[in-house]
């Protein structure tokens, strides 16, 4: 007996932002114990084309990961040769969000220290249920030169700070805040450069403060773009007060499916869109315009790398060297080059190799990426265990991974007060 789902999403066109499709995830919700649970992961246009999938009769929970961050729950019951209408529609911000553009003028007392060497336990952003009202939250920014980058400093020194003032080479950057009581979004609009090197670039993050600790999050700068105006992609950083939760994501309409799987979790699905991806050349062209956006092409490669397409992955392996040797500023470049050596049994000269990378991306810091934290250490797991070297980069890797919130793209750190 079947029946089928008729899927659609609704999102808020006021972000600005489209999108090729939103992965919902079916879960059968199965009440005989003799019968396992299936799960499937579907690609969802949005719009009002939506999907219809077939399944058998019964009970299903989704979830769908929109491009905003939000992540949407629904149950449905499907009967036999009947139809189950779904929706997912976004939750829109409230239109009276105040534009608060003297935020940008505070500056900020950076004095205290963290201890990331410090092992935590897995910490999942959430509001207190016994708390009386969500509490106030602080939210600054920092940047540090490449070679001060450490597993072992993060920077939040205050010889590292420089609230706001992004300094990014040449390009125009420009900044948009909104905040109300539950959600503040400060968006930062892509630069615009014909430097391809960027040698000199520093690192940038978001820090958010409240009285439950502190969220660190890694920006994806330099996000370079060649569109203008309101085409230009931005970075967006938002923060959910009663969640008391950070989110940094991308929004640039040319590669939506693409960073719609870059969130952990999500990436194991993007091997039922690689058909898409190749015929829309999403994930080539990426990779070959890595001078334009050197941090696109490492999204499309960790997205390539999780479908475990041999034949996708065989034609841009010979380009990860470059990825590696022309941004030195960037941990993902040498991570995605030890990944891409990995191909069936590794010799004693290839495990050499793959060392010497994944030990040149510790060195250049924090990977960008919270799945580049997560090779990186499955790398030095697997081929660091005769080498002193590699093993002390291991409980490096390992205390820091322990504070990552695995949910977020971008490498987003948790520091619980408790």
């Amino acid at each position: 007996m079947t029946g089928r789902l008729d899927l659609s999403i609704e999102l808020d066109e006021r972000r600005g932002f489209s999108t090729s499709g939103v992965a919902v995830r079916i879960e059968s919700a199965n009440d005989r114990p003799d019968l396992d649970a299936k799960t499937w992961t579907v690609l969802v246009p949005t719009g009002s084309r939506g999907l219809f999938v077939d399944v058998p009769a019964g009970s299903y929970t989704l979830q769908a990961w929109l491009p905003s961050g939000q992540i949407l729950r629904r149950a449905a019951t499907v009967k036999d040769d009947q139809i189950a209408l779904v929706v997912f529609v976004e939750k829109k911000l409230k239109t009276g969000m105040a534009r608060d553009r003297a935020w940008q003028d505070r500056t900020f007392d950076l004095h205290k220290e963290f201890h990331p060497l410090e092992f935590q336990p897995a910490y999942s952003s959430g509001s207190d249920p016994f708390a009386g009202e969500t509490a106030t939250a602080q939210i600054d920014f920092l940047h540090e030169r490449a070679s001060n980058l450490s597993w072992s400093r993060l920077p939040l020194a205050e010889h590292v700070v420089d609230e706001l003032k992004l300094h990014l080479l040449e390009g125009e950057t420009s900044t948009d805040i909104a905040s109300n009581a539950e959600l503040t979004v400060i968006s930062i609009k892509a630069t615009r450069s014909t430097n391809p090197d960027m040698l000199t670039w520093c690192r940038h993050w978001v820090r958010v403060q409240n009285a439950n600790g502190a969220s660190i999050g890694a920006l994806p700068l330099p996000w370079l773009t060649s569109a203008v105006g309101d085409s230009r992609p931005q970075i967006e950083v938002s923060y959910e007060h009663h969640q008391q939760h950070l989110e940094i994501a991308v929004r640039d309409h040319a590669l939506d499916l693409l960073l719609a799987y870059m969130k952990l979790g999500r990436l194991s699905a993007a091997e039922m869109s690689i058909d898409l991806l190749s015929h829309e050349g999403t994930l080539l062209r990426a990779l070959e315009d890595k001078r334009g956006n050197p941090l696109a092409a490492c999204a499309a490669a960790y997205v390539s790398l999780a479908t475990a397409n041999k034949k996708q992955i065989d034609i841009w392996r010979d380009w990860a060297p470059n990825l590696m040797n022309w941004f030195p500023w960037m941990p993902d470049g040498a991570i995605i080059r030890a990944c891409a050596l990995m191909d069936g049994p590794v010799s004693k000269d290839a495990k050499e190799q793959i060392l010497t990378c994944a030990k040149e991306g510790y060195r250049r810091g924090l990977p960008f990426f919270t799945v580049g934290v997560q090779h990186l250490r499955e790398i030095l797991q697997l081929f660091g265990g005769d080498d002193p070297e590699a093993e002390e980069m291991l409980g490096s890797v390992r205390s820091v991974s322990s504070r990552c919130d695995i949910s977020e793209a971008f490498t987003t750190l948790q520091f619980p007060s408790h």
